[in-house]
């Protein structure tokens, strides 16, 4: 896969969406160039869309996944359907990250993009912090010189509700929707009570490891260190997060973008790329 290639498709494989992006192969400081961006759900997407979407060209795929049971149909449907396609999954050890973590090849790709685009993102020689908020709950530190050092995962709102359904005789399903105003604390009814635990109880969860975290990490007094926020519930957190806190709705996907442009010799790897020794 080399240099010719003027455009390339970042793919994130998660466990609810189906994220893609085009993006040319020139880069500013902050970010590659993002030219489109196509969402599907990860089970059963409508590969007519997906077809429409790409069009004739066959730009390269530079993917990472998390789900290994979806991510197979997609890339026979793209075998099949367009053989010329260059795909490529990336592994960790393709980021142009340090991974200071007990088994750095077990952490998820969509946490270590997320850390590659905050490397470049953050402001040299901070730490910062990175919630992701989707089917799971990920709140992860970078140190000041760039390194990945974990984190915490815990279930996201949606997995929340459903275990609460599962697990009881009684209790209802109850779905939070982002743009749904946030719940009283005082739930008068059973779904009200558990809208306000699912809300309140991720807020409260992620506010107490930001926290945690910043401390951990040597942040500022106040834990004011960059706070970076992604993943589909992400919205749902911000309000509550102070004024470090940053939205970045495509941080997965810039992460898999920088990655890219480092396979294809289009950017330099930074020295600190790698899993820690």
């Amino acid at each position: 896969m080399g240099s010719s290639h003027q455009a390339f498709i970042a793919v994130s494989v998660g466990n609810t969406s189906l994220q893609l992006a085009r993006y040319g192969t020139e880069a500013t400081p902050e970010a590659p160039v993002h030219l489109s961006q196509l969402r599907l759900p990860v089970l059963q997407p409508d590969f007519e869309v997906l077809q429409h979407w790409l069009g004739a060209e066959t730009h390269p795929w530079y993917v990472a996944s998390v789900n290994r049971t979806a991510e197979e149909p997609i890339r026979t449907w793209l075998r099949d359907t367009r053989p010329s396609t260059p795909y490529q999954l990336l592994s960790n050890r393709d980021f142009p990250l340090i991974l200071d973590v007990e088994q750095p090849e077990r952490v998820g790709t969509d946490r270590v993009a997320n850390g590659v685009a905050v490397r470049r993102a953050k402001p040299p020689h901070e730490a910062a912090i990175i919630v992701d908020s989707g089917t799971a709950i990920t709140v992860d530190g970078l140190s000041a010189d760039g390194r990945f050092l974990g984190g915490a995962i815990l279930p996201g709102v949606r997995l929340s509700a459903r275990a609460l359904q599962l697990g009881t005789d009684q209790l209802p399903q109850v779905e939070l929707d982002v743009a749904d105003e946030r719940p009283s604390p005082i739930g008068r009814s059973t779904h009200a009570a558990i809208a306000s635990g699912l809300h309140w109880g991720s807020v409260g969860a992620v506010r107490q490891l930001v926290q945690g975290l910043a401390e951990t990490m040597g942040c500022p007094a106040g834990g004011a260190c960059p706070l970076f926020i992604t993943g589909g519930d992400g919205q749902r957190l911000l309000p509550h997060l102070g004024p470090s806190a940053q939205w970045v709705p495509d941080l997965v996907l810039q992460g898999i973008a920088t990655t890219a442009m480092v396979v294809m010799g289009l950017e330099a790897k930074s020295p600190s790329a790698g899993h820690e020794s």
